[in-house]
């Protein structure tokens, strides 16, 4: 282990990863903590660090006119109204409800689903004798790196291949070509090898692209594994470079694949079943609905046990006031770029859901709060159950949106609740629920 310590440091945005290894307890607050109010912003000491700045968004006042609506009328709006409004204005039509299914009408293509366990396709590739390139992304504690340790001990089991690592984040790549360190790993060229690459992220793009081209040369004899918690532009580009090349390279094209993956509720099982962890219920909602909210970042493997312990101390305690505080910084620790206003309202509504089946959690969460926050919340428990449906909410308007920013925080938020709804509506497994869930679902108007 190294320690090390960081002092005057402001670590909020620094990769979650990094965030993910350190331990806040006698660090001074990131600023973010002190923001409560809009007048908040305007402080010396916020504006240095954050500044900020108040943005007109013509656009949506231009497409109420061509759908001779008003733009007051968006706040009055229910749900199946505001879902055709937000469709037609991310996909620039005059539509007012655009047709499904062909022209990203409705919402299909935001209902991801990873029903098939990443895991067992990646075991089912690397088990075959051909050689392979994937690469596996994912948020940081998702358990990738676990897994591909058991995998190494498969992929020997099964067709003996001895593995070679390389960390993308090793000190000898200050001052070693990437070439040599792969020389120094894997120095036989004759040799069938499984490859992993962890920390794929952290390579530099010459060093990726080196690596890329070793393999074009040495792939034939690889199974190679490439661990990332994120893509960079040009990572499918180098896949599909060597897709391309395939007949020279030695590799059948359908075993060159990228997974995108996210931490559900069948890994956290698992690791919830080794550890004997306590408040199951609880810990799932929590991670499936921060997870919601707030993107991938925001829940951990790692945080499992901190979660357990914050959440046994609010079953038990008479108030709760510190337990909720511990929530409330457990949250800003993992996302602290959100203001302490938006965990605290988080915390609350999550509260009031604890110990409750969903129908009665989304009902309870609506009477707690009138926020965005709530209605955010309310929408995440739609899915609870299938909680491999549907887009996370900083996922949804980085890829899902067109001219995403065009539109107000509101209506980003209205329509990703509304892709939430649809996921529920479309996924469900008992309509009755559903429908009651969607009826108990507060309306639009505090957005």
């Amino acid at each position: 282990w190294r320690f090390v310590y960081l002092e005057n440091t402001q670590t909020s945005w620094n990769f979650s990863e990094n965030r993910d290894r350190c331990v806040y307890d006698h660090a001074p607050p990131p600023v973010e903590r002190g923001i409560r109010s809009e007048d908040d912003l305007k402080r010396t000491a916020v504006k240095q660090l954050r500044p900020t700045h108040t943005q007109p968004y013509p656009r949506v006042a231009t497409h109420c006119e061509k759908l001779n609506k008003k733009e007051s009328g968006i706040q009055d709006m229910c749900w199946t109204d505001l879902s055709n409004h937000t469709r037609s204005f991310f996909s620039n039509s005059t539509e007012t409800a655009p047709a499904k299914a062909k022209d990203g009408g409705n919402w299909s293509a935001c209902l991801q689903t990873g029903a098939d366990d990443y895991r067992d396709q990646v075991k089912e590739l690397m088990q075959a004798p051909e050689p392979c390139v994937l690469l596996l992304c994912s948020p940081p504690g998702a358990g990738k790196s676990h897994f591909a340790c058991e995998l190494a001990e498969l992929v020997k089991t099964k067709i003996g291949l001895r593995r070679a690592f390389i960390d993308g984040s090793d000190d000898r790549l200050v001052d070693m070509a990437l070439a040599e360190i792969l020389k120094v790993e894997l120095p036989d060229p004759k040799i069938s090898q499984f490859l992993i690459v962890d920390e794929f992220h952290m390579l530099k793009e010459n060093h990726k692209c080196d690596l890329f081209e070793w393999l074009h040369v040495h792939a034939r004899r690889l199974h190679v594994l490439l661990i990332a918690n994120r893509k960079d532009a040009r990572d499918e580009e180098l896949l599909q470079e060597l897709r391309d090349h395939s007949s020279n390279v030695g590799l059948n094209p359908p075993r060159i694949k990228s997974f995108t993956t996210r931490l559900g509720n069948q890994l956290l099982n698992e690791v919830m079943d080794k550890r004997k962890t306590k408040g199951r219920e609880d810990i799932l909602r929590w991670m499936h609905c921060s997870r919601c909210l707030f993107g991938g970042e925001a829940v951990s493997l790692r945080g499992i046990a901190k979660l357990e312990e914050n959440l046994q101390k609010l079953q038990s305690s008479l108030n709760g006031g510190s337990s909720t505080r511990d929530l409330v910084n457990l949250l800003l620790n993992k996302v602290p770029t959100v203001s302490e206003a938006t965990a605290q309202d988080f915390v609350t509504c999550f509260r009031a859901s604890m110990g409750k089946d969903t129908v009665d959690a989304v009902a309870a969460v609506a009477q707690t709060a009138k926020s965005p926050v709530s209605i955010m919340l309310q929408a995440s428990l739609l899915t609870e159950a299938m909680d491999n449906f549907g887009t996370d909410y900083p996922d949804f308007v980085a890829s899902k949106l067109e001219r995403a920013y065009d539109a107000s925080p509101a209506l980003r938020i209205a329509a990703w609740c509304c892709q939430m709804r649809e996921a529920a509506d479309t996924e469900t497994s008992d309509a009755r629920i559903t429908k009651q869930m969607l009826e108990k679902m507060d309306s639009p108007k505090p957005l």
